[in-house]
């Protein structure tokens, strides 16, 4: 007899979708433990097997379907959905103190369009997921991180430096995400 009390039992389903091959795995798994400060034991574990519920083959995603693309422009939206928060943070305890009014503005006018695009990046990774074959989606997304990189890092710069002549590369950059936009609506719109 074991001196464990049952304290939490909670179902996983998990979906496999595998070319036209389609199977669901249901755990049902029941967690015992002595005390808080003991670790969780694993005592019971039951495994289920059943036939999925039908979806389009359209819809699956196997690694014949899947654009290499979009875990590109997936790794690099969360990288700059990462930095966004790590500058923003940086610009609102690090460098009020050091910043004019006006400096500090457009620190944040780089950080707020920089996250935006970082979105950006996660959403044309994720309509690619659907649609690997566009062209235009590929190209919206490489524009949005040319953006970035020409609108919200001469915006950072030119705010923590002062050179007022790096403001001639900054609207290259809304160009560039004025562009991306595009080309995501039009891909999108002319999809098959």
């Amino acid at each position: 007899m074991s001196n464990f009390r049952p304290c939490l039992k909670f179902t996983i389903g998990i979906d496999i979708w595998a070319g036209v091959m389609q199977t669901t795995n249901v755990l049902n798994i029941r967690i015992d433990y002595q005390s808080f400060s003991a670790p969780a034991v694993f005592r019971e574990k039951d495994v289920y097997a059943g036939p999925a519920p039908y979806l389009p083959h359209s819809l699956v995603l196997s690694s014949e379907n899947r654009s290499p693309m979009s875990r590109v422009f997936l790794t690099l939206g969360a990288v700059n959905a990462f930095l966004c928060v790590a500058l923003g943070a940086f610009g609102a305890h690090g460098l009020k103190q050091r910043l004019s009014t006006d400096m500090l503005a457009v620190y944040q006018t780089g950080v707020q369009y920089h996250f935006y695009h970082a979105l950006g990046l996660i959403a044309v990774g994720l309509i690619l997921l659907h649609l690997p074959a566009s062209r235009l989606l590929t190209w919206s997304g490489w524009l949005m991180l040319a953006g970035i990189v020409l609108f919200s890092v001469s915006l950072y710069v030119l705010s923590l430096t002062g050179i007022r002549g790096l403001g001639i590369i900054t609207p290259f950059g809304g160009v560039a995400f004025l562009s991306a936009w595009a080309m995501f609506g039009y891909g999108a719109w002319t999809a098959k």
